[in-house]
C-alpha cells in the first residue's frame, strides 16, 4: 500500500479492475484536460499580459503541490514559436550557467565565455529586441530554491532598458518563502512598471470533490469507482485541498480497493489507507501565509522517491539570426571609441541640419495658404462628428438589446438550476433507493454538470456584455464631450471663417498674384517635407547614439563603484571572518561545558526522582525489613494497564503540576499552550501546538510539531522517538516523566 505513494505516474494495477482507460491521478499531458478553477483563469490573464507586454513582474506563490509548475507548462506549451522566452529552475548553479542557458534558449549556439562577456552579449541582444518592440519573457520555477548568485544576475539583467521601458518580463514561481526573498533589500530593487503578486490557494472542500469527479471522468472510470458522499470530507481532511496530495492518497486508496476486490470507496477505507501510509490529518489549514510558526511543515507524508514535474526548457530555434559564434564575439567586442566618434559626427550633421531647418521654417511661416487648410479641417471635423454620433447611437441600442436578452436567459437558467438543486436534495433523502436509482442519478449529474458549464459560460457572456455596455457608456460620454468641444470649436471657426471671408474678398482682388504664390508654395512645401523627414531621421540616429553613450558611461561608472564597494566589503568580510572564527571557538567550548552540565543535571534529576519514589513507596519500618518486601515493578502479578506507560507526570520547578492518565484521553494527545490542546502547558516557552503524543500497539511515541524551542528527551533534541518509563521529556520549562501504573494504583 505504501508503494502506491512512491510514483503516482506509474501504470497502476487497478486499471483493468475498474475498467479505466488511463491512470486517473497521473500527470496530464493535454492542457485542455486540466481542472478548471476561477483562480486559474485570472492567472492565465496575468501570464498572457507578461508575455505580450514588457516591463512586467509576476510573483506566483503557492503551497508545494498546488500546481504551479503544471500551470506554467500549460502556458508555455500554448506560446507561439515567434515568442522569445527562456525558462529556469533551481538546477541553475551560477551566473555563467544562467547566461549560457538564457542565450541558448534565445537562439545562440555553442555559446561560451566569461561572466562579463556573456552579460554584455545578453544586454546587447535585449537592447536590440527592445528597440524592435519585441518583449522577452523569463520564467523561473522554484525561485525560492535558486541560489543568490543567479538571483543577483537576474536582477542585473532585468535592468536593461530600451525606449524608456525594461525589455524583460519576469515570472517567479515558488512557495511562501519567495515573498520573503522578494522583500529583501537586494530583490527590492526590482522596480517594474507593473508588479503583480498572485497566490494560488488550495482547493476548498467542494472544489476537492469536483476535482476528484473530474479526474475519474477523464479516466473513464466514473461509474466503476463509487466514492460515497461521506468519503469526500475525509479526503479533504487528510489532503487539505492540495492537488498533489489528493492524487497520491487516492492512487493508494484505489490500489487498496483493488486488493480488497471492492468498487465502493468509503470513509473508513480512506482512513485505513491514510493510517497505514502515516498520513496525518491537517491540524491547521495550509492557506497562503496563514500558518503559524508552530504548525507542521508543508508535507504531511514522509518523503518518498517520486517523479517531480519540472518546468519545460525551450529548445534553441533553428536558423536564428544570432546563431553563429562570430556574431557572438562581434557583439561582445563592441568598440566604445567608434560609438563616440559616430556620436560626434552625428552631432555636427545635426547642427547643420538644424540651421537649414530654421531657415526653411521662417520661409514657410510667411506663406498665406493657412486659409485652405482651415476650411478642409472644418469640413472633415463635421463629417467625423456626424459619423461618431451615429455609431454611438447604434452601439448603445445594440448593447441594451443584448443585455436584456442575457438577463432573460440568466433568470431562466437560475430557475432551472434551482429546480435541479431541489431534485438532488430529494434524491439524497432517499438513500434507501440508491441502488435502484444509480443510472438516473448519473444522468442527472451529467445534466447538472452540463447546465453548470452552460451557466458559467452564460455568466462569462453576461460579464462580457456588461463590459461592452460600460465601454459603450464610456464611449457615449466621450462622444458627448467631444461633440460639445467640437461645437465650441465650430463657433470659434465660424468667427474665424467670417474674418477669413472678408480676407478672401480682398484676396479675390489679388487673383493675379494667387497662381504664382500657389506654385511657389507647393515647391516650398515639398522642400520642407523632404527636409523635415531627413531631420527626423537624423534626430532618431542622434537619440540612439546618445542612449548608447549614456548606457556605456553608466555601465563604466557602475563597474568602478561596484569594484570599490567590493574591495571595501572584502576587507570588512575578512575582519568579520576573523572575529567569527574566534567566537566559534569560544562557542564550541561553551557548548561542551553546557553539554556536560546538562548530563550532570539529568543524572541528578533521575537520582532525585528515584529517591522521591522510594520515600513515597517505602513504609516507615526498619531498612532490613523493608528490603525483603517485593517492589511493584518486580511483582509478576501486577501488570501495567497500557503497554509500559500509563501515566505521565508533569513537573514544573521541581514540583508536580499535573498528572495525565493515558487511559482516560484519546490515542492522540496534543501538547501546547493552545486552548484546543489535551495537555495544556501555560508558558511562553511552549508553542501553541508544541508536540504530539500518540499510543500504538508497540508503545507510546512523541513527535515534535516544528516547535520554536524544540522537544528534548533525555538531554537530546528529537523530532520523533519512542518513550520509556525512565525517560525525561523537557518542553519549555516543564518536565514530563512517563511511568507505569499498576491496577491498584490510586491514580
Amino acid at each position: 500500500m505504501a508503494r502506491a505513494l512512491e510514483n503516482p505516474d506509474a501504470i497502476p494495477a487497478y486499471l483493468d479492475f475498474f475498467g479505466m482507460k488511463r491512470p486517473p491521478f497521473a500527470k496530464l499531458s493535454v492542457p485542455s484536460q486540466l481542472f478548471h478553477s476561477d483562480q486559474y483563469s485570472v492567472l492565465a490573464d496575468h501570464l498572457a499580459s507578461a508575455t505580450e507586454q514588457s516591463d512586467f513582474l509576476l510573483v506566483l506563490c503557492g503551497t508545494e503541490g498546488s500546481g504551479k509548475t503544471t500551470l506554467l507548462n500549460r502556458h508555455i506549451l500554448q506560446l507561439d514559436e515567434d515568442v522569445s522566452y527562456a525558462t529556469f529552475d533551481e538546477s541553475c548553479a551560477d551566473g555563467t550557467q544562467f547566461y549560457c542557458g538564457l542565450l541558448r534558449q534565445l537562439g545562440f549556439h555553442d555559446i561560451s565565455g566569461k561572466l562579463n562577456e556573456l552579460s554584455n552579449i545578453a544586454r546587447e541582444f535585449l537592447i536590440h529586441r527592445g528597440m524592435a518592440g519585441d518583449p522577452v519573457l523569463l520564467v523561473v520555477d522554484n525561485a525560492h530554491l535558486v541560489c543568490a548568485s543567479v538571483l543577483e544576475q537576474l536582477r542585473s539583467i532585468s535592468e536593461t532598458v530600451a525606449n524608456d521601458r525594461r525589455v524583460l518580463s519576469v515570472v517567479l514561481a515558488g512557495n511562501s518563502d519567495l515573498l520573503r526573498i522578494m522583500r529583501s533589500p537586494a530583490m527590492r530593487k526590482l522596480n517594474f512598471q507593473r508588479h503583480v503578486e498572485f497566490n494560488i490557494r488550495v482547493y476548498s472542500e467542494q472544489e476537492t470533490e469536483d476535482y476528484v469527479r473530474h479526474r475519474l471522468r477523464l479516466s473513464g472510470g466514473a461509474d466503476a469507482a463509487k466514492i460515497g458522499h461521506e468519503a469526500h470530507p475525509v479526503i479533504y481532511r487528510f489532503t487539505g485541498g492540495i492537488p498533489d496530495l489528493i492524487n497520491r492518497l487516492l492512487n493508494a486508496v484505489l490500489t487498496e480497493a483493488c486488493s480488497l476486490q471492492t468498487r465502493v470507496v468509503t470513509g473508513d477505507l480512506i482512513r485505513g489507507v491514510a493510517e497505514a501510509c502515516e498520513i496525518l490529518p491537517h491540524v491547521v489549514p495550509l492557506q497562503a501565509m496563514g500558518r503559524r510558526k508552530t504548525d507542521s511543515s508543508v508535507s504531511l507524508v514522509a518523503p518518498v522517491q517520486q517523479t517531480e514535474e519540472r518546468i519545460i526548457a525551450r529548445d534553441p530555434p533553428p536558423g536564428s539570426a544570432f546563431g553563429s559564434a562570430a556574431q557572438d564575439s562581434a557583439l561582445a567586442d563592441l568598440d566604445i571609441k567608434e560609438l563616440l566618434n559616430q556620436v560626434s559626427q552625428l552631432s555636427g550633421q545635426l547642427a547643420v541640419q538644424t540651421q537649414k531647418t530654421e531657415t526653411l521654417s521662417s520661409t514657410v511661416l510667411d506663406d498665406t495658404a493657412e486659409i485652405n487648410r482651415l476650411e478642409g479641417a472644418l469640413t472633415e471635423t463635421r463629417q467625423a462628428l456626424r459619423q461618431s454620433a451615429t455609431a454611438a447611437d447604434e452601439l448603445t441600442a445594440r448593447a441594451d438589446a443584448e443585455i436584456e436578452a442575457l438577463e432573460l436567459e440568466k433568470s431562466a437558467l437560475q430557475a432551472s438550476v434551482e429546480s435541479l438543486t431541489a431534485e438532488l436534495e430529494t434524491a439524497n433523502k432517499q438513500a434507501a433507493r440508491i441502488d435502484a436509482l444509480e443510472k438516473s442519478l448519473k444522468e442527472s449529474e451529467d445534466k447538472y454538470d452540463s447546465l453548470r458549464t452552460s451557466v458559467a459560460e452564460t455568466q462569462k457572456e453576461l460579464r462580457a456584455a456588461k463590459r461592452s455596455k460600460n465601454a459603450a457608456d464610456k464611449a457615449e460620454t466621450k462622444t458627448r464631450t467631444r461633440v460639445e468641444k467640437l461645437e465650441r470649436e465650430k463657433s470659434a471657426l465660424q468667427v474665424s471663417v467670417e474674418g477669413l471671408t472678408a480676407e478672401l474678398e480682398t484676396a479675390n482682388k489679388q487673383a493675379a498674384r494667387i497662381d504664382a504664390l500657389e506654385k511657389s508654395l507647393k515647391q516650398s512645401k515639398d522642400k520642407y517635407d523632404s527636409l523635415r523627414a531627413s531631420v527626423a531621421e537624423t534626430k532618431k540616429e542622434l537619440r540612439a547614439a546618445k542612449r548608447s553613450k549614456n548606457a556605456a558611461d553608466k555601465a563604466k561608472t557602475k563597474t568602478r563603484t561596484r569594484v570599490e564597494k567590493l574591495e571595501r566589503e572584502k576587507l570588512e568580510l575578512q575582519k568579520q571572518c576573523d572575529s567569527l572564527q574566534e567566537r566559534t571557538e569560544a562557542l564550541q567550548g561553551l557548548e561542551e561545558a553546557v553539554t556536560k552540565k546538562d548530563a550532570y543535571i539529568a543524572e541528578l534529576e533521575a537520582e532525585l526522582y528515584t529517591y522521591v519514589n522510594a520515600e513515597k513507596t517505602s513504609p516507615p519500618e526498619p531498612a532490613d525489613e523493608s528490603a525483603d518486601l517485593p517492589s511493584a515493578r518486580s511483582d509478576p502479578s501486577i501488570e501495567p494497564t497500557i503497554g509500559d506507560i500509563a501515566v505521565i507526570e508533569v513537573f514544573r520547578d521541581g514540583k508536580i503540576d499535573q498528572v495525565m492518565n493515558l487511559a482516560e484521553v484519546p490515542s492522540r494527545v496534543m501538547i501546547g499552550r493552545g486552548d484546543d490542546c489535551e495537555l495544556c502547558l501555560d508558558s511562553k516557552f511552549v508553542s501553541r501546538h508544541h508536540a504530539l503524543i500518540f499510543c500504538t500497539d508497540g508503545g507510546v511515541c512523541i513527535e515534535d510539531l516544528n516547535s520554536f524551542n524544540g522537544t528534548i528527551v533525555n538531554s537530546r533534541k528529537v523530532s520523533r522517538c519512542d518513550l520509556r518509563a525512565d525517560d525525561t521529556v523537557t518542553i519549555g520549562d516543564f518536565q514530563l516523566r512517563p511511568r507505569p501504573a499498576v491496577k491498584n494504583d490510586p491514580v
